[in-house]
């Protein structure tokens, strides 16, 4: 499960809580699941969040919200402002985010991954370090 937070320029917060199956360095986002999403005002927008997923706009930004698409919204790795600052959930220009992932009970390891059937494990650590 994650948690996204961003902190809107016009002083609002937007929180974003999902599950998904893919990891979030995949650039096809796979198995997503709204947990706790506020309303959007356009669900089959650019801007619309489908999870998170590694972007193709790599000059702008590492992660976004629709991953293989176009567009780079509900950005994560902002590299390049736009409007300002980062492109976050809802078309709302954020000045901050933050990104939470929840180890999932019983992981005894702190560098868990996610198997391709989508369930966690933790022999993962030798591995991979990071993405």
């Amino acid at each position: 499960q994650f948690k996204l937070v961003y902190e809107n320029e016009n002083g609002g917060t937007s929180t974003i809580i999902w599950k998904q199956s893919s990891w979030l360095d995949a650039r096809d986002i796979a198995g997503f699941e709204k947990v706790d999403i506020p309303g959007e005002s356009c669900a089959h927008c650019c801007y619309s969040f489908r999870g998170l997923g590694l972007s193709t706009e790599k000059k702008y930004t590492f992660l976004d919200g629709n991953g293989p698409g176009a567009c780079w919204w509900n950005s994560v790795g902002t590299m390049v402002a736009h409007w300002g600052g980062i492109p976050g959930f809802n078309a709302q220009t954020a000045k901050s985010e933050a990104l939470y992932i929840y180890k999932p009970e019983g992981l005894t390891d702190s560098c868990a991954n996610i198997n391709s059937n989508g369930k966690w494990y933790d022999g993962y650590c030798s591995e991979r370090k990071h993405f």
